[in-house]
């Protein structure tokens, strides 16, 4: 079985606190390459054990994906100095690791981040997967200039970009000092794509978000 980095970040950026399966890890680890396997073979796989924080640090510092894992598990939880290195993550020439770094930018980051993810969301060139995750967490900053982004991205031609910014816009609402995000919804409704009309049909009849 080949286990990608994408199951490795799975398990190491886990909700903070949730029951972890050992055995699985144990796993994983059989399935590594022997660069991977000699970096994250500390990792404990007791029953009873999960990977916490002393651990992750520890991994961090290794060179390759599996530093670049622990790196964004701990951003996830908050570290300082993790967070920080999210800039230099979402540039990973690994697609996995960049699309898991963009994500965590809004749930670590700040209002600070939302030019950074918004050059990624915008940017044609990144991997698809990168700028949805990308749009993902420009929605959870809640900052203006997230919310003007996320419109002008209904224009975008790849129909998952809008079907994604439409989801975000929904789940936003209104924001303060945002353009109408509402007249922009409306607008959506007469995109060529049956997918994009559906979803902001979803998002104008949640509505509540948008009301004054």
């Amino acid at each position: 079985m080949h286990v990608s980095m994408e199951d490795l970040i799975e398990y190491l950026t886990g909700p903070l606190g949730d029951d972890r399966d050992a055995r699985r890890l144990a796993d994983l680890l059989e399935d590594l390459d022997d660069e991977r396997r000699a970096v994250a073979a500390g990792m404990p796989v007791d029953d009873d054990t999960a990977v916490d924080a002393t651990l992750l640090n520890e991994l961090a510092r290794a060179d390759g994906p599996i530093g670049d894992v622990a790196t964004i598990a701990l951003a996830r939880r908050g570290d300082a100095g993790a967070v920080a290195r999210l800039d230099e993550l979402i540039h990973s020439g690994d697609d996995a690791i960049r699309s898991a770094a963009v994500l965590s930018l809004g749930g670590t980051g700040t209002v600070s981040s939302t030019e950074r993810l918004i050059l990624v969301a915008e940017d044609a060139g990144e991997p698809e997967g990168s700028r949805i995750n990308a749009i993902r967490a420009l929605a959870s900053l809640r900052a203006p200039r997230a919310a003007s982004a996320l419109q002008s991205l209904l224009q975008d031609v790849s129909k998952s970009v809008r079907v994604a910014a439409v989801r975000a816009l929904g789940e936003l609402g209104a924001v303060e000092g945002a353009p109408d995000s509402v007249q922009s919804l409306c607008k959506a409704l007469r995109d060529e794509s049956r997918e994009v009309r559906v979803c902001a049909i979803d998002a104008l009849g949640r509505g509540a978000g948008f009301q004054p």
